[in-house]
């Protein structure tokens, strides 16, 4: 695929709900159409079933109880991985992630 996509979901777990199942749904859908998808998740562990092996699922560990002054240091790991892969979409489904984009 001359058109391939790296994207990056990033979510606070990986629990089995709605954002989840979404998530997994389009996941799975653009993997099978040949783009390079990432799923960051920051807390608990995996639930989920039925992912795609092209899925790259990584679990990034943050303390969203941290003040903002701190949200460098706190980060750095995720930083460091997004700009290793160089993603064309970072998809947040969450306040908390939403944060995460922000900075």
């Amino acid at each position: 695929m001359s058109n391939k996509l790296t994207i990056v979901h990033l979510v606070p777990q990986l629990n089995i709900g709605g954002t989840e199942s979404l998530i997994m749904q389009v996941s799975n859908k653009f993997a099978n159409k040949g783009h390079e998808i990432y799923i960051i998740f920051f807390e608990g562990e995996n639930k989920f079933t039925g992912i795609c092996n092209k899925i790259k699922v990584i679990k990034v560990e943050v303390d969203f109880s941290v003040r903002l002054f701190k949200y460098e240091k706190n980060f750095s790991k995720l930083e460091v991985f997004i700009n290793e892969i160089r993603p064309n979409i970072i998809h947040s489904h969450s306040i908390y992630t939403d944060w995460i984009c922000r900075l």
